[in-house]
């Protein structure tokens, strides 16, 4: 009766013993399998430029905004609060305000009414063209997004301080991009060599040293 009193004891001891092993790899298993364990994935970001995006500027237009439009068909895309006529110095353009607060002159052929839209100036770091390039670039920045020199253009003639720009984009045809200085005028810290010579490449060391960023940039109807 002893012997069978002592036997149940170790078997029960064993059964005890045998259950909380089993529990203890069950809960280990399950940690294993737990996905605070597992290496976590690593994102990607690709940065991509959405042909949609109203941010973006090509030779079409500034997103919704088409330069073979008229100021009746830009009320219609955009809304009527959207485009209001304004009065500047080279004429009585139509601002153009984005859904983002974005802002852009439309400007219709010279003394007409009614007709497409035939300039559009861009002067909102906010809109970029398909290369990434906007508003307050600087000239070293705009040779590194292009890979190469751009032609560069001095236009002494306008108004008292001249003007600098970059023509004849291979990849932007329809575009000239007008540059400036941070502190001043362009014209009034031009070297004279370049003043004299009137037609550059980006990349010329005097012209560097200047350190001009992009201004403005204008699309043209072909």
């Amino acid at each position: 009766m002893k012997y069978l009193k002592i036997h149940s004891l170790i078997l029960m001891f064993g059964l005890l013993f045998f259950a909380c092993g089993s529990k203890e790899d069950k809960t280990e298993t399950k940690e294993n399998l737990s996905p605070k364990n597992s290496q976590p994935k690593e994102e990607v970001t690709v940065e991509t430029i959405d042909d949609s995006d109203e941010n973006l500027i090509s030779c079409e237009g500034v997103g919704e905004l088409k330069i073979t439009q008229t100021a009746k068909e830009i009320e219609k895309t955009l809304g009527k609060d959207a485009v209001k006529k304004i009065q500047m110095p080279d004429g009585e353009p139509y601002e153009v305000t984005f859904k983002n607060g974005s802002k852009v002159l439309a400007y219709e052929e010279y003394e007409t009414t009614g007709k497409p839209i035939e300039r559009i100036e861009i002067m909102d770091e906010n809109l970029k063209l398909t290369n990434g390039v906007k508003i307050n670039m600087t000239l070293k920045e705009l040779n590194q997004k292009f890979k190469k020199p751009l032609n560069c253009t001095f236009n002494s003639e306008e108004s008292e301080i001249g003007g600098l720009y970059i023509e004849d984009i291979e990849e932007y045809p329809c575009m000239v991009f007008k540059l400036d200085v941070l502190s001043g005028y362009i014209g009034d810290v031009m070297p004279a060599s370049l003043k004299n010579k009137g037609k550059f490449k980006s990349n010329d060391p005097e012209l560097l040293k200047l350190n001009p960023s992009l201004f403005q940039i204008s699309i043209n109807r072909k």
